[in-house]
């Protein structure tokens, strides 16, 4: 994984600040990029939106949260009144933060839903495999009454990183998969004994 974050020095404690993003402004790239070096200069599109931006009684920092067309990363914005960035924070991905905001808690189903559909497969491939290979019906995944359907291209995508399987592919209605050798119960048996036999000391030969 790659982020980008703004590192800082032998700092003694993280500080942090409850913040609410009141609304989202998206700018072109080349004024992203020029607001990012410029946070103390004035904008049109801060002072528009001046009234998003305050602290309440609670101490809680309600935010205007500024994205550039095409990036991942996102800066916050508290004007305090003007029309400059006097509040900032730099925020990593928050264009996927923002999205996932939008969506859930359905697309919190959806993703958790995908993650027990792969634990589910690789809990149960020793033991469904045939000569090695493991043959999953896509009927298995279907959707209960109101649930959307589960990405079975994601699905093969995601086991195909997973080391139980050497590969993976998505094949019609099922998922046919290669099993890694060394995760096949009769190999990890195998490779038990073998580890007891060149563990364990044979018996002293006696000497007549």
């Amino acid at each position: 994984m790659k982020i980008n974050v703004p590192f800082r020095r032998k700092d003694v404690e993280v500080e942090t600040n409850p913040c609410v993003v009141e609304k989202t402004v998206e700018l072109p790239a080349d004024l992203f990029e020029h607001f990012s070096e410029n946070l103390l200069n004035d904008y049109d599109f801060i002072l528009e939106n001046i009234d998003c931006m305050y602290q309440d009684k609670d101490g809680v920092n309600h935010c205007l949260l500024v994205l550039g067309e095409d990036q991942d990363d996102g800066i916050l914005v508290e004007s305090e009144g003007s029309a400059y960035a006097r509040y900032s924070a730099f925020v990593p991905n928050a264009r996927q933060l923002w999205l996932h905001a939008q969506y859930d808690p359905a697309l919190q189903s959806f993703c958790d839903r995908m993650q027990a559909a792969m634990e589910e497969i690789l809990r149960t491939a020793p033991q469904l495999c045939q000569d090695g290979m493991l043959r999953v019906p896509l009927s298995d995944f279907a959707p209960s009454p109101g649930e959307y359907p589960l990405d079975t291209a994601l699905l093969s995508e995601m086991l195909s990183g997973q080391p139980e399987f050497d590969s993976v592919e998505l094949f019609g209605d099922e998922i046919i998969a290669q099993v890694n050798p060394a995760y096949l119960p009769a190999e990890k048996e195998h490779h038990k004994a073998n580890k007891q036999d060149w563990s364990e000391p044979s018996d002293p030969v006696l000497s007549m």
